[in-house]
């Protein structure tokens, strides 16, 4: 269990320091500014006065972004390490493969 925690630690700090995670989150908030702004735009009046109307595009929001996130970090923990040159060093370590995917 210790080595699948230390694998997803470091796969952890690797995705705070990846772009596109960043890039994703940024425009993650953004939208849901936006859509809180206008959210309550088909009930006929402007402005965040509809909580149940925001809550609702909010979540129709995170039911497409999130993962799609899930998938870009996912994809970049496994492609990630051999675009870098990294998995054969890992793939050293004493640790089974499936301990690996499950860290990752």
């Amino acid at each position: 269990m210790n080595r699948i925690l230390a694998s997803a630690r470091t796969e952890f700090i690797i995705a705070l320091r990846n772009r596109w995670v960043t890039i994703s989150v940024v425009m993650m908030v953004l939208f849901s500014l936006v859509l809180s702004a206008a959210g309550s735009a088909p009930t006929g009046v402007l402005g965040a006065d509809r909580l149940s109307v925001t809550v609702a595009s909010l979540t129709s929001l995170a039911v497409y972004l999130v993962p799609l996130v899930a998938l870009l970090m996912s994809f970049d923990a496994i492609a990630g390490e051999v675009e870098r040159g990294t998995l054969s060093l890992v793939l050293t370590y004493p640790v089974a493969r499936g301990e690996l995917v499950l860290g990752k």
